[in-house]
């Protein structure tokens, strides 16, 4: 073999090799984007609650978890359960029944009152509000929601609970109503830009997020927020698809979203989204809360359409 062949042979013997490591790194770098997108936490599986159940309440107070209602089985029964979870514990304890059974229904807290406002009951779609006092847990009447609705969206900021949007059994709405709970009294504000139904609320730094849902019978990705300060509506960065029956939840500064297995978070500062480690059980109609940095999805419906009982919860120690 001539220098020549020879030397022309270990270029191209080099060549190969670093086409081999460059394609090595970009696939091994992209794996890695695949299975931890932004983050090493995981995802770890917390004590069920005592009922499978999906479209329920799910309310964060005092470093606990209230679960109110929901629905379950193949006709969604309206439920009357009433449950707190203590993460100190890892258990569920139940709690004196929600007076009226809901399905689809959402919930907030004010003070130390946990509001069920909405839902289905066994006849009809309904506008009932009513209140559990946690320290005497008891149940109280209050004024009713003036539109009656399922699958809204309520959210508590300032002192106030927030209703958006809903279902009222013929058509998606816009409706926007607020609930002052020291006058119990409602009242109309601008209505949601995008009606739809299933969409998730969440309030951060003062500011309602209506986020998601079914609109015109299509999934809606938008995000649109309400400002109480100028009473308007703005719209924000979208999320990575439509979704509809989804959790949500703020921690740590950032909107977390989960549905089936996807996780995304949104930043404020920057009106961006990113990916974040793959809820580990496939399901939809998952509620989420936060509490401490961590970040639960709790119930919900599996891919075979049964009712859950699971909870899993991630630490998230970064914004």
């Amino acid at each position: 073999m001539s220098p020549l062949h020879s030397g022309e042979e270990g270029k191209s013997h080099l060549a190969r090799f670093v086409w081999a490591v460059s394609l090595f790194l970009v696939l091994a770098v992209s794996a890695g984007c695949r299975v931890q997108p932004q983050s090493a936490a995981v995802w770890v599986k917390k004590a069920d609650m005592s009922m499978e159940r999906s479209y329920f309440g799910l309310v964060p107070l005092d470093s606990k978890l209230y679960a109110v209602g929901g629905g379950t089985g193949e006709w969604s029964t309206p439920l009357d359960i009433n449950e707190v979870y203590d993460p100190q514990t890892d258990t569920w304890t139940t709690l004196p029944p929600l007076p009226v059974p809901r399905r689809s229904l959402s919930a907030a807290a004010v003070g130390p009152l946990i509001y069920a406002i909405g839902g289905g009951d066994e006849k009809s779609i309904v506008g009932t509000n009513e209140a559990f006092d946690t320290r005497t847990r008891t149940w109280t009447r209050k004024a009713p929601m003036p539109t009656p609705r399922i699958d809204l969206a309520v959210v508590e900021a300032g002192g106030l609970i927030y209703a958006t949007g809903g279902f009222d059994g013929s058509q998606d709405l816009d409706a926007f109503e607020v609930y002052n709970p020291q006058a119990d009294t409602w009242q109309a504000l601008p209505p949601l830009p995008t009606s739809r139904y299933g969409l998730t609320g969440v309030a951060l730094d003062g500011k309602v997020y209506a986020i998601g849902g079914r609109s015109r019978s299509e999934l809606t990705p938008v995000v649109e927020v309400y400002d109480p300060a100028t009473k308007t509506w703005t719209t924000r960065a979208p999320m990575s698809e439509g979704r509809a029956s989804f959790g949500a939840a703020v921690v740590n500064g950032r909107i977390h979203v989960v549905a089936h297995t996807d996780h995304e978070s949104y930043d404020p500062r920057t009106n961006t989204w990113r990916r974040e480690a793959d809820l580990p059980y496939a399901r939809h109609s998952v509620v989420a809360a936060s509490l401490n940095g961590v970040f639960f999805a709790v119930g919900g419906c599996s891919e075979a359409f049964k009712d859950l009982a699971r909870v899993d919860a991630i630490a998230l120690s970064r914004p």
